[in-house]
């Protein structure tokens, strides 16, 4: 079987990874004044095309063997059981039910702060450059006091901590 555990924390590091490596070339893009993103979207291409490889030729298989043959009913029963099973899962798995709430908090701020920049240029008046170089250090900060929300969770529970990290996180 799958351990559920692994791979929450393989998913929450290769996230990580993701941020990081989003908010590193998204300050190098908006602190540059160029004007021409043919090579950063090859880049881009390149990265992605990387991590499929790597997924397809180096990670294992996570999701379980079902025993019944599904290809002779349909597509049309087969899109249904497909989502009886995710809401089975969904009822059944509290894991599943955190970890989609705490997501959707997540998305909430992270919709919030593609707009925030813009908004903090023009408030203060500050170029799109020293913007970059202000909003560069939130994620390497995240990083720093990511101990705290483990800590708070510790403390609190972690359906409590989980919901006291994300409102923090989004004020």
């Amino acid at each position: 079987g799958t351990d559920l555990m692994v791979v929450q924390s393989l998913t929450t590091l290769l996230s990580l990874c993701n941020i990081f490596c989003q908010e590193t070339v998204g300050a190098i893009l908006r602190a540059s004044s160029s004007t021409d993103f043919g090579s950063t979207w090859f880049l881009v291409a390149l990265a992605n095309l990387s991590v499929v490889m790597w997924a397809v030729l180096c990670m294992r298989e996570t999701k379980p063997s079902f025993e019944e043959d599904r290809s002779s009913s349909g597509i049309w029963q087969g899109v249904k059981d497909e989502l009886h099973e995710y809401w089975t899962l969904l009822r059944t798995r509290k894991v599943l039910q955190l970890n989609l709430l705490v997501y959707s908090c997540f998305a909430a701020a992270f919709t919030g702060l593609t707009i925030e920049m813009s908004f903090y240029m023009s408030y203060y008046d500050i170029s799109q450059s020293s913007a970059a170089m202000h909003f560069f250090w939130k994620f390497p900060l995240s990083i720093m006091f990511l101990s705290t929300a483990e800590g708070i969770c510790k403390r609190l529970g972690y359906r409590k901590g989980y919901v006291a990290v994300a409102l923090m996180w989004v004020s």
